[in-house]
């Protein structure tokens, strides 16, 4: 089967680990966000920021954080492009997949979902890095989610890490379920005892950074325009190992899409890579 895609939304193949593609003034000016990793070794961002006017240098561009106005002359290796919304993006392999996901969810009114989460360690890893309103994590399988849950309590302790955003794993193989039990499994997460005690502390509405890195997408009162209330999860990333068929992954894409409303999606798959490469008509994220 063909994935059928709502109006507006368009599918892009990930080839390598992403980076800005800056050839000229001209290439380093069409991408309108970027976020700079700390270092080359590392998969943790900076904050959010625009490309400046004025260049730098064939290796630097000069780059203006949202948050507080601040300029900075970045590395250009270390700059990595934001896709704000409406995509389906295939990643042929683990690094690609877990860098887009520290590198996309960038506002504190994101929230971020994981089908086949397995021990948790995406969502782990990005709920230590990234101040989000929820990461929560799906797997079929009992042993990966128990998994999940001790790693999730070690963070915990006084002698591990802390987290910047509430964290939740459930057992769920959304491949057997409708699309209304898809959603109420997805809405549940949200009412986990971990979740409430938290919630009331975060923001209600986008943080001013986030409305204005939609811009015109902000509503009137403040709040996130391509957050809307329809919204479960904006941001839905797919890592089914045991599914090899392109057709099984179409269907959960499809799913996703009907039920959560998301802005992004993200599908870890080299069999479905192989074969947009093999057709020879994908639009590319990033060219390196």
């Amino acid at each position: 089967m063909s994935l059928d895609l709502p109006e507006g939304w368009r599918l892009e193949h990930v080839k390598c680990a992403p980076r800005l593609n800056c050839q000229s003034h001209e290439a380093k000016t069409e991408c309108q966000y970027v976020r700079a990793r700390v270092s080359k070794r590392q998969s943790r961002f900076h904050e959010v920021a625009r490309i400046a006017r004025d260049e730098a240098d064939a290796e630097h561009v000069r780059i203006k954080y949202v948050c507080d106005g601040t300029t900075f002359c970045a590395k250009i290796s270390l700059l990595v492009p934001l896709v704000q919304r409406h995509a389906v993006l295939l990643s042929p392999t683990l690094d690609v997949y877990r860098t887009l996901s520290r590198a996309q969810l960038y506002a504190p009114c994101f929230s971020f979902l994981e089908l086949g989460c397995a021990g948790g360690v995406t969502c782990v890893r990005l709920a230590q890095y990234e101040r989000l309103r929820l990461v929560a994590g799906l797997d079929k399988s009992a042993e990966p989610i128990e998994q999940a849950h001790t790693r999730n309590a070690k963070m915990q302790t006084p002698d591990g890490l802390s987290l910047l955003s509430p964290l939740v794993f459930a057992q769920c193989d959304v491949l057997e379920l409708s699309d209304s039990e898809f959603l109420a499994a997805a809405q549940a997460l949200w009412f986990d005892a971990k979740v409430r005690a938290t919630h009331a502390s975060l923001p209600p509405t986008a943080e001013p950074e986030c409305a204005s890195l939609h811009g015109s997408d902000a509503g009137d009162s403040g709040t996130c325009g391509l957050c809307r209330p329809d919204c479960v999860f904006t941001h839905v990333w797919i890592d089914l190992n045991g599914s090899r068929d392109v057709a099984v992954l179409q269907c959960v894409v499809q799913k996703v899409l009907r039920t959560l409303h998301p802005l992004l999606v993200c599908v870890k798959t080299s069999k479905w890579c192989e074969l947009i490469d093999a057709a020879d008509s994908p639009q590319w994220l990033v060219t390196l």
